[in-house]
């Protein structure tokens, strides 16, 4: 009832910038009053609901109301036994929340299917900064969908991240390459943004060779890049798609030991560039080696053509 009246005077309030509501067992009913009430407070950037038992139907309530808190920065449900499914709701939702940059789900039992949820829509939260999963019963699977989700499109803006051992994760992926810069969550990060930043450079070198190909440039620039760095680009930029090779069963690289991590992403790029370079290579040479034939053979035949044509002259031979 109270959090029901609190709902109502909301709509008088549209400057609200902050709303903290700990430890007041509002229940669901209380969560879905105070959710349609949200429309009412587009300014709000802090939402508390810490330890208020909203329960899953709660969770969903709030999350379909998400969208009519374009403000929202700092939205705490730790300790309110969502389970996944409310964890599955909420991350459907974080698209319609693009300010949102600290979300706290702790103690809330979302299990791997709800990590895993949360994994899919990540990258819809362009500005999420913090993101607490502690204590969520989060095993292994959900675990290593969520390092697998981060290795394919690291949000932007992520630098904490909570109740998830990425760096067990992704050796049981045989992701070694994401280690280099060491085994804390701040490092992964660090370096899952600094190779999504280079996969984007190398398509977008990719793109604009092909332009080039297509406009018909022929040009020393463009035909220079065409003619051999178009394939190296392909392979650099496929060959660090570890994810897909996880996904379908394969290690992402082949050496096993930790201490390679550093050097293998760059060696299998470079290996599939080579591949790709040399069988370009292998192409024009015989390509060359047919004109050269080609060119043997019609000056063979011009040749036979002349003596057919010019007959010897036997009386001024024999003088």
């Amino acid at each position: 009832a109270g959090a029901e009246a609190l709902a109502r005077e909301l709509r008088h309030a549209p400057s609200l910038q902050s709303l903290k509501l700990r430890y007041n067992h509002i229940g669901a009913a209380g969560a879905e009053a105070l959710a349609r009430a949200l429309r009412h407070a587009p300014s709000l950037q802090t939402l508390d609901l810490h330890c208020n038992g909203i329960g899953p139907a709660g969770a969903k309530t709030l999350a379909r109301e998400l969208r009519h808190a374009p403000s929202l920065r700092s939205f705490y449900l730790s300790d309110n036994d969502i389970g996944a499914a409310g964890a599955e709701a909420l991350a459907w939702e974080l698209r319609h929340a693009p300010s949102l940059q600290r979300f706290y789900l702790s103690d809330n039992s979302i299990g791997d299917a709800g990590a895993e949820a949360l994994a899919r829509e990540l990258r819809r939260a362009p500005s999420l900064h913090t993101l607490v999963l502690s204590d969520d019963n989060i095993g292994a699977a959900g675990a290593e969908a969520i390092a697998l989700r981060l290795v394919q499109a690291p949000p932007p803006a992520l630098r904490c991240l909570t109740g998830v051992d990425l760096a067990a994760a992704l050796e049981r992926q045989g992701l070694l390459w994401a280690l280099v810069g060491g085994s804390t969550k701040e490092a992964i990060l660090g370096e899952l943004r600094r190779a999504a930043s280079a996969r984007r450079r190398r398509a977008f070198t990719l793109a604009l060779c092909l332009k080039r190909r297509q406009e018909g440039r022929e040009d020393g620039a463009a035909s220079n890049i065409y003619n051999g760095d178009v394939m190296q680009y392909m392979a650099a930029f496929v060959s660090p798609l570890f994810a897909r090779r996880a996904r379908e069963g394969r290690p992402a690289v082949d050496a096993p030991a930790a201490e390679e991590g550093a050097a293998e992403g760059a060696a299998e790029a470079d290996s599939g560039a080579s591949r790709a370079m040399a069988a370009a290579a292998s192409a024009r040479a015989s390509s060359k080696r047919a004109r050269a034939a080609a060119s043997s053979a019609s000056t063979r035949a011009s040749q036979r053509a002349r003596r057919r044509r010019v007959p010897y002259n036997v009386e001024a031979f024999g003088r």
